[in-house]
């Protein structure tokens, strides 16, 4: 069963990014693409430890089944790899380092991200093309005390991080030569974990200028 609960007061209480078993999230996902808008819904929960690779690893897992691995250590929390619902565990090429440690303003990371709303659908045939870059995106905790309200209640004490990165690609015959740039905005809450995030990928391309994305927490479960 999903509950929505109002967050925790001033005291930090709980963990930024939980990974023990028991948790369970329920988020509405708004997307704006070039083909228009839709809202989808993503449900993650935790279900405890495995072993991959010879080593312990934190386990999410998604509605479709999809399993995503982590561990945590002084630097932060790292994705260290994933097993898609019908296929076998696939490592990172480098691990990924989701939420960097120190949890307090001025902590910064780099991380590679690849870039997911760039798409439109048209002729021949009606094709979608997409493009899929690796952009390297500079991560600071810019505050370390806000206050966030989304559908699942009111938090306070929440990390606030900004991301913001660009690259340049070859995004193929019908686009060519580009400049990609993105940038995000992630609200992560004692005691709740990820609450919010917002995303925007822009190109220099007239044809697929940008898209964007919006993730706001509806329902918390947790132990």
């Amino acid at each position: 069963m999903l509950l929505l609960v109002t967050g925790c007061g001033g005291e930090r209480e709980g963990p930024f990014f939980p990974l023990a078993p028991g948790w369970e999230w329920q988020y509405r996902v708004r997307v704006q693409t070039a083909d228009g808008a839709e809202e989808l819904r993503q449900q993650v929960r935790t279900i405890g430890p495995e072993r991959v690779d010879g080593f312990p690893a934190w386990t999410r897992v998604r509605a479709d089944g999809s399993r995503f691995y982590y561990r945590e250590d002084r630097s932060g929390i790292h994705r260290i790899g994933s097993r898609p619902p019908d296929g076998g565990y696939r490592p990172e090429a480098e691990e990924r380092l989701v939420l960097g440690r120190p949890f307090r303003h001025g902590t910064r990371w780099r991380q590679q991200e690849l870039t997911s709303l760039l798409q439109r659908t048209g002729p021949p045939q009606e094709t979608r093309y997409r493009i899929r870059v690796a952009v390297p995106v500079d991560y600071v905790i810019v505050a370390a005390d806000e206050v966030v309200e989304v559908p699942a209640g009111r938090f306070t004490g929440c990390l606030r991080v900004e991301g913001e990165g660009e690259t340049s690609a070859d995004a193929g015959n019908y686009v060519g030569n580009i400049r990609v740039r993105l940038s995000s905005s992630s609200w992560y809450c004692p005691g709740a974990g990820l609450v919010r995030e917002e995303r925007v990928e822009r190109t220099s391309n007239r044809l697929i200028p940008e898209g964007r994305m919006v993730m706001e927490l509806q329902g918390l479960h947790h132990p």
